[in-house]
């Protein structure tokens, strides 16, 4: 079994317990952003002095605009971190993919696999994502990765999909 990271974090042991902060973290924000929303368009004296002067919303829909920033805010993060897996372990001739949120493991036969990508993000420095294609369309992505790792893992998931395919 051969195990594979693809995650800038440097603790892989305590995956989960980053990921877990980070998203309560993101919750509370979000409620928050959601509360002062909720204020600034229910009610005339949380208002700044020129402003108050503009008509209030209903708290009916106060609730629900500042309740779908809030969500909003709790999806992109989601997408732009959690969405992706960040482990690949090879158990003979299978894949198993790690999830952090919600934490699950997707199991890919490596014959099933028609086509590996490698895409190219920019954060600070060059990074890399996987993109793990399958004979039935489905793609698998992977959290990004520095250049070094990412060029580690992709040569050790090759050889293992090669010496799979023998």
């Amino acid at each position: 079994m051969e195990i594979l990271y693809f995650s800038i974090n440097s603790n892989h042991e305590n995956i989960y317990i980053g990921h877990l902060f980070q998203f309560v973290f993101i919750l509370l924000l979000s409620i928050f952003i959601w509360y002062v929303l909720y204020k600034l368009f229910s009610n005339k004296q949380t208002r700044k002095a020129k402003y108050k002067n503009l008509k209030t919303l209903p708290r009916k829909w106060a609730f629900i605009i500042g309740g779908c920033i809030g969500l909003l805010i709790i999806v992109y993060v989601y997408i732009d971190n959690w969405a992706y897996f960040f482990r690949i372990d090879t158990q003979g001739k299978n894949l198993e993919l790690y999830y952090v949120m919600p934490k699950r493991i997707v199991t890919i036969y490596s014959d099933d696999i028609s086509e590996l990508i490698t895409q190219k993000t920019w954060r600070k420095t060059t990074n890399y994502r996987l993109i793990i294609k399958t004979k039935e369309g489905k793609e698998y992505i992977s959290s990004i990765v520095g250049s070094n790792l990412f060029r580690k893992n992709m040569n050790e998931l090759e050889q293992t999909l090669i010496s799979n395919n023998r």
